[in-house]
């Protein structure tokens, strides 16, 4: 099915949101977190989860470290991305999530994602968007350069509070090189 086919749109997230994104964390299979390079372990509870996301957002948005969009295909909430971290006015990383396997694979997260990028821009102020997704992790690595990412290098480490040790690609997208 071509992308045309479907209706889709991103907005900031909202407290009323915090539920499904916790749950989307807190439901993830253990195969899913390994192809994500997340560290199973090392990931909060449900509850403090939701703190963790009720305290961003109640915070002017030039203190935050995070700030997430909500996907949509044809009114349905599908997915989040989010900017963590990030720093207004600068630059932020960039993590994108599709909540349902059914929603993947169907050449929407390009779109998604290119919505969520030109968002960021326009609300953070941001001068450029970094994303280290893990280098097995094919989704992602093939979705960036399809909206202008350019990859940097590819590297070990450990790219979040909730990664494992592992190799993961940088992608740069630097806002004059996108194209809105």
């Amino acid at each position: 099915m071509d992308v045309v086919e479907y209706q889709l749109e991103c907005r900031s997230m909202t407290s009323e949101d915090v539920a499904l994104v916790a749950q989307y964390w807190a439901n993830l299979k253990s195969e899913d977190m390994q192809r994500m390079g997340v560290d199973e372990s090392k990931l909060p509870d449900l509850n403090t989860l939701k703190q963790n996301l009720n305290h961003q957002l109640s915070l002017p948005i030039e203190e935050r470290r995070s700030y997430a969009t909500i996907w949509y295909v044809n009114k349905e909430q599908i997915g989040h991305c989010n900017v963590n971290p990030f720093e207004f006015d600068k630059e932020g990383f960039l993590h994108l999530h599709v909540w349902k396997p059914l929603n993947r694979n169907k050449g929407l997260g390009t779109k998604l994602v290119e919505l969520s990028v030109r968002h960021f821009f326009k609300e953070l102020s941001l001068k450029t968007i970094y994303s280290e997704p893990f280098a097995e992790n094919t989704a992602p690595n093939a979705t960036l350069p399809k909206v202008g990412f350019k990859k940097m290098k590819t590297y070990e480490t450990i790219p979040g509070s909730i990664n494992f040790l592992q190799r993961v690609n940088r992608w740069q997208l630097k806002r004059e090189e996108f194209k809105f």
